[in-house]
């Protein structure tokens, strides 16, 4: 598969996961994990750092990687925050809490159900 493919998949596959995210569907961002592993795969194989017209396309895919994985961490603080409260924790959300937020029992919570 050529590298310009790749990127193209890549940018489609971010674009589902964001949806995926916003809708809580577990199961879906756990598939689009394993597939951005695929052509994450297929990225390295094409020697991306000795052809340096991918750089740019190379830059905005780890923007976007990264916006997907601060969605990611904020719906698990929110998750966290909520399971929180349920057991009878702090009601307020994580980032209010401030020094408190170390006194509460850790929370694990899987984005893969």
């Amino acid at each position: 598969m050529s590298p310009e493919k790749i990127f193209d998949q890549f940018e489609a596959l971010l674009e589902q996961e964001r949806l995926a995210i916003r809708s809580l569907d577990a199961q879906r961002v756990a598939s689009l994990a394993d597939q951005k592993e695929a052509l994450l795969g297929a990225l390295r194989a094409c020697s991306l750092p000795t052809q340096p017209q991918f750089a740019e396309r190379m830059t905005k895919l780890v923007k976007e990687l990264r916006r997907n994985g601060v969605l990611l961490a904020n719906a698990r603080d929110c998750l966290r925050d909520v399971l929180s409260a349920c057991q009878g924790g702090s009601q307020l959300p994580s980032h209010a809490r401030g020094a408190h937020a170390a006194a509460l029992p850790p929370t694990m919570v899987s984005y893969r159900g």
